[in-house]
């Protein structure tokens, strides 16, 4: 049986959706996972990849030790009265969302 679809459920993220990791590096640094269950950073080097990802796996999210944070992601339409917000000078925008 294929648990892949129940653990990304679970995880609460999308196959390649771009997610920070709480508690690890700040936020610096972008990941995903692919549809293989593999854990990825996204744009970062080659010896990133082997050395800091060789000891992180999904069981580190599934059992808490790791709490993975979403990116919020913007429309065109949103980032461009963003984009003319700073402009006018605003520091702070809220969104709510229902």
């Amino acid at each position: 049986m294929d648990y892949r679809e129940r653990i990304f459920k679970m995880l609460n993220v999308k196959p390649n959706e771009l997610f920070y990791i709480k508690g690890k590096l700040g936020y610096s640094s972008k990941f995903y996972i692919d549809s293989d269950l593999n854990i990825k950073s996204f744009n970062e080097s080659e010896f990133f990849n082997s050395t800091y990802l060789s000891n992180l796996s999904i069981k580190d999210f599934l059992t808490g030790k790791y709490e993975i944070i979403k990116i919020t992601l913007y429309t065109q339409k949103e980032q461009t009265a963003i984009n003319y917000l700073k402009t006018c000078g605003y520091k702070w925008l809220a969104k709510y969302s229902n």
